[in-house]
């Protein structure tokens, strides 16, 4: 594992940090589907563990998805900032749905919940998704704090594209009158 990192912090960080993600959550999806010969067979008994379990790998494949979103040279801060809105719709989508034991977003703990012995732990969600609800304030307080201007830029640079393209198909028109 050492030899994969340094090959990776030599080519890019990003390279890491993707193999880390991925690492991590193919972690969770081997811990939840032991097989017959596997000794967590043993170790995996503890049925509110087992939820938690489920509940960690659930939360961070929608942390990988959110990741991967807001990653590219390519992407405008106003995008950035719409994402990590909807991201944060989304922790309190996934609040309201846990209290309730509804796992439309969680699909570990709906297959889960069939072979439970105990009740899922909706504190211990709440606490993870309220902690994580308060690092996204804090690590996005600055686009919060901009948030006026963000969408004054994502209104220019639309009217920008919108005048582009008007003007290039204009000119491909005139280039070519055949064209519908």
């Amino acid at each position: 594992m050492v030899f994969v990192r340094r090959y990776f912090k030599s080519l890019d960080q990003d390279f890491e940090v993707i193999l880390l993600w991925v690492i991590s959550s193919k972690l969770y999806l081997t811990l939840l589907t032991p097989t017959p010969e596997s000794p967590s067979k043993v170790l995996l008994k503890d049925s509110e563990w087992l939820w938690k379990l489920a509940f960690s790998a659930d939360l961070t494949m929608h942390l990988n998805d959110f990741n991967l979103r807001i990653q590219g040279e390519t992407s405008l801060i106003c995008d950035l900032y719409s994402k990590v809105k909807a991201f944060r719709k989304k922790l309190i989508l996934f609040e309201s749905q846990l209290t309730r034991s509804c796992f439309t977003h969680f699909s570990r703990c709906d297959k889960y919940r069939q072979e439970a012995a105990t009740p899922f732990p909706n504190l211990f969600a709440q606490d993870v998704i309220l902690a994580l609800k308060q690092q996204f304030e804090e690590r996005f307080s600055d686009l919060d704090a901009c948030s006026s201007k963000l969408r004054i830029l994502k209104i220019h640079l639309t009217l920008l594209l919108e005048t582009y393209l008007l003007s290039y198909k204009w000119k491909l028109l005139i280039c070519n009158p055949m064209t519908s």
